[in-house]
């Protein structure tokens, strides 16, 4: 079972999400409360190439009111084929109910309709029916086809070349709905020629549209379907009359992920595997700026972690604390996607009279990722402030000092309020004196070695100060999670790469499934000069968070070497919660 949920049994259970314990009817009626979810989707394309990118914003809203949901901070976005089978998927940050990311089409995925779904581990109470749903094609014409979509009658030589020249003849024009009362998308001409600058503006025709929520794609429109995914304002009104309750399960619920990623496992007794309770795990994320928690497990030996910050690599270490450590096994949850089972798509098949089109199209991506190295996204940078055990106050550079061969040396010549006692088992341990005034009640500091938790500390001795770049000192007392530590003794190797060289039977590794990393995609700033520098962007500009703050906005962009009509798509939500879903069009000769 995944303990990434509740389970209800009748006993008193503690649920990490309220501030109380009660029993398992009341903690259900809690539950009831909460509303249900539901996620709107923005992407840039229902048709995709190997080797392009499906771009999307994420909104996730209260359904009972159609504003953003403050509860999930996590969201999910699966890829998946038409048997239900799970082909790409990603863990998206939300702040305020808002997140992005995009999904590289790999040159395995084969030709055919998959979906796109999204949802939070709240919405999974209810089931796939609720979860955001949109058709995605594929084209690969590096595989070969399913005979399902290919078709066998041939078009009309006029149709394929009417739509070869125009961009996408068959998909119909689409213009501003009931949104247009609050932004308005003007375009200063209606042709361009390749290569050439272009200004949209944004107009703001209600002051409510102000700081809200959009995002932005401007695209040459498709040539082989003419689907359309569901737009803001069509979301919006399909939430009239839904059951916005949770719905209740009999047992197990999905617990909605509101202070970051849920991280979940299991401890339990070695001898006879029952449940192990009040036992007490620590995660380590090591690395330069490494993450590290604590949790107690309860009744069920079940254990919470809730990372609500950015970290760097994926590796894992987790470890039960305490001498008894090697009395109990200790596993962990895996994100489990829900079971989709069969559906129906939209019908899809590629005509012959498609290949020259789709063979232009494959060149042209395959031109564009290997200039990509001239066209790269940059990704944010992380503006938290640093957790406190990653800033010591105290720290001895070991190069700036005579070194030692053994760690016991270099603490007795060179860290001040440091030294060694013996145990009661007669082992070695570290001992940090305490700040002026405050008492010494003998307890152990935490011992870090490129963020890794170490617990043996005369096993550590071994390691060799050599090895050793910097050790951090903190001597305030900490209460981290359940557990109280006498400062905090942190190394730094030279390497950065203790985790790797660490072994003991008690560590559990792992590699977690991280959310994606925020990104400022890649805008053409100005005329790509010189033929050596092809431009074959079908994307000319992608934005997935617009925030109007005044009311005119006017963005600049230029066109690339591909001709055709293109279409400006603004959809997103006004700070009201007012849906807008805006669409116009211009021609690239």
């Amino acid at each position: 079972m995944n303990r990434n949920k509740i389970n209800f049994c009748g006993t008193t259970v503690a649920m990490w999400l309220l501030v109380f314990l009660g029993h398992g009817q009341e903690v259900l009626r809690e539950y009831a409360a909460i509303p249900q979810e539901r996620i709107f989707v923005h992407s840039n394309s229902s048709l995709l190439f190997s080797g392009e990118r499906l771009y999307y914003s994420i909104h996730c809203k209260d359904a009972r009111t159609g504003h953003k949901s403050h509860w999930s901070q996590i969201a999910y976005m699966e890829l998946i084929g038409d048997l239900g089978q799970l082909v790409l998927r990603q863990k998206i940050r939300l702040k305020q109910g808002i997140g992005q990311g995009d999904f590289f089409i790999p040159a395995q995925i084969p030709t055919g309709s998959y979906k796109m779904v999204g949802y939070t581990n709240w919405m999974k109470n209810e089931g796939p029916k609720n979860f955001y749903w949109s058709d995605i094609y594929i084209v690969n014409p590096y595989l070969a086809t399913d005979p399902r979509y290919l078709k066998k009658e041939s078009l009309d030589t006029a149709q394929v070349a009417n739509m070869h020249s125009q961009g996408s003849a068959m998909v119909p024009k689409h213009e501003a709905g009931a949104s247009a009362g609050l932004l308005s998308l003007k375009i200063d001409g209606e042709m361009f020629s390749k290569r050439d600058k272009v200004i949209l503006k944004i107009n703001v025709l209600d002051t409510s549209a102000i700081k809200g929520d959009y995002s932005i794609s401007i695209k040459r429109r498709e040539e082989l379907v003419d689907y359309r995914p569901m737009g803001a304002t069509e979301f919006m009104a399909s939430l009239g009359g839904q059951n916005a309750k949770a719905t209740i399960p009999d047992k197990d619920v999905f617990l909605p992920e509101a202070r970051g990623e849920l991280i979940s496992g299991k401890v339990v007794y070695k001898d006879g595997a029952l449940p192990a309770e009040s036992r007490t795990v620590v995660i380590s994320l090591p690395g330069e700026n490494f993450v590290l928690d604590i949790a107690r497990t309860n009744r069920e030996g079940s254990f919470y972690f809730n990372l609500n910050g950015n970290y760097g690599d994926s590796d894992v270490i987790y470890q039960i604390l305490g001498d008894d450590r090697d009395l109990f096994s200790l596993s962990m949850d895996k994100h489990e996607s829900p079971d989709y089972g069969e559906f129906s798509s939209s019908p899809f098949q590629l005509s012959e009279e498609f290949a020259a089109l789709i063979r232009e199209r494959s060149i042209h991506s395959q031109i564009e990722n290997a200039y990509g190295e001239v066209k790269i996204d940059s990704i944010l940078p992380n503006t938290a402030p640093a957790p406190f055990y990653r800033e010591v106050p105290l720290s001895y550079n070991l190069d700036d000092y005579t070194r030692f061969n053994g760690i016991d040396e270099t603490m007795v010549e060179i860290l001040d309020h440091v030294w060694m006692r013996k145990d009661e088992q007669g082992k070695r341990v570290f001992q940090v004196r305490p700040e002026e005034g405050e008492p010494d009640l003998g307890i152990l500091p935490m011992v870090l070695v490129d963020g890794v938790v170490v617990q043996d500390h005369e096993g550590f001795l071994g390691y060799g100060a050599k090895k050793i770049q910097s050790v951090g000192v903190d001597r305030k007392s900490y209460l981290i999670g359940p557990t109280t530590f006498q400062g905090i003794l942190s190394f730094k190797t030279v390497t950065g790469n203790f985790y790797k060289e660490y072994k003991n039977d008690y560590l559990v590794r792992d590699t977690l499934f991280k959310p994606e990393v925020l990104k400022k995609y890649h805008l053409q700033r100005g005329v790509v000069t010189g033929a050596q520098i092809p431009d074959f962007r079908y994307q000319l500009y992608w934005n997935p968070l617009f925030v109007p703050k005044t009311a005119e906005t006017a963005i600049e962009f230029y066109t690339s070497d591909i001709s055709g009509i293109f279409e400006v798509s603004l959809e997103g939500f006004a700070k009201n919660g007012t849906p807008v879903s805006l669409r116009t069009n211009f021609t690239v000769n």
